[in-house]
């Protein structure tokens, strides 16, 4: 995959990525990325892979419109471009976008945004308001618990699972400057903050001193089974079967319990 490290593109462009397709399946690209719904939220994570080590790779900004009939910009991977097939060509035909004029400059060249994406541990997001989807009881709803973060109530909405994070450059730039004066972004705990400022939304990684639960041993074998990064950047997979994380606390309150359970399922059957 393009490494971060080995290659860099000078872009200041920024953007979200909007796709609604399979929403409601919970292996799908989509809902396994890192998103947030509204401004003033934020997601509590832990990055798997270091700065130089995430992927970075060349795209389209498409001009788009939804089902609902609002417009965005779509990133489509450009398989045309030198820095994205580092390794081999990811696809044999020429990329479509490349030859419409009108996703062109002014010199008729391709105009190129970088995105920047990465392996993370996402432990929760905490939204403002309770969970919209409880009224319609779709089949991945769950109850948002209350809590309180400073002076402010979030409703957190718990994840415990590796997830792909995606970032703009101008978000990456700061990533990458806290990098070097640290020379790690594995060593702490980030808040992935959504917020509206001059017209714009944005966002914007700090430190968070939100204690979180150690999953490093388990990470480290499920991490093993990560697919290439440009796979995912490619849409060359269309799922991804991201496993929930127990922390060991839990894990044995659980065993307590089911060891209760049988004993006393073994009293009865004296009986």
């Amino acid at each position: 995959m393009p490494r971060i490290g080995d290659l860099f593109v000078n872009d200041d462009q920024g953007g979200t990525r909007n796709t609604t397709t399979q929403f409601s399946d919970s292996k799908s690209l989509w809902r396994n990325h890192v998103r947030l719904r509204h401004n003033e939220e934020f997601a509590v994570i832990k990055f798997l892979q270091d700065c130089d080590d995430g992927d970075k790779t060349l795209f389209h900004s498409v001009p788009s419109v939804s089902s609902s009939g609002k417009t965005f910009t779509s990133y489509e991977f450009c398989s045309d471009a030198a820095a994205n097939n580092v390794e081999g060509r990811v696809f044999e035909e020429p990329c479509e976008h490349c030859a419409n004029p009108d996703l062109n400059d002014e010199n008729g060249r391709p105009q190129l945004r970088n995105r920047f994406r990465y392996y993370v541990m996402h432990y929760g997001t905490y939204h403002l308001e309770s969970n919209p989807d409880i009224k319609e009881q779709r089949e991945w709803t769950q109850d948002w618990k209350s809590v309180e973060v400073g002076r402010q109530v979030y409703f957190r909405e718990t994840k415990l699972q590796p997830q792909v994070l995606e970032l703009s450059p101008g978000t990456w730039t700061d990533l990458s400057d806290d990098f070097k004066r640290r020379g790690t972004i594995l060593d702490k705990v980030y808040e992935y903050r959504r917020s509206f400022r001059e017209g714009q939304v944005r966002y914007k990684l700090i430190a968070s001193d939100i204690k979180v639960p150690n999953f490093d041993e388990q990470l480290a074998v499920v991490s093993a089974d990560f697919p290439p990064m440009i796979d995912i950047s490619a849409q060359k997979i269309t799922e991804i079967d991201f496993p929930v994380l127990e922390s060991t606390a839990k894990k044995k309150e659980q065993e307590v319990e089911d060891d209760a359970f049988e004993k006393m399922a073994n009293f009865e059957e004296e009986f």
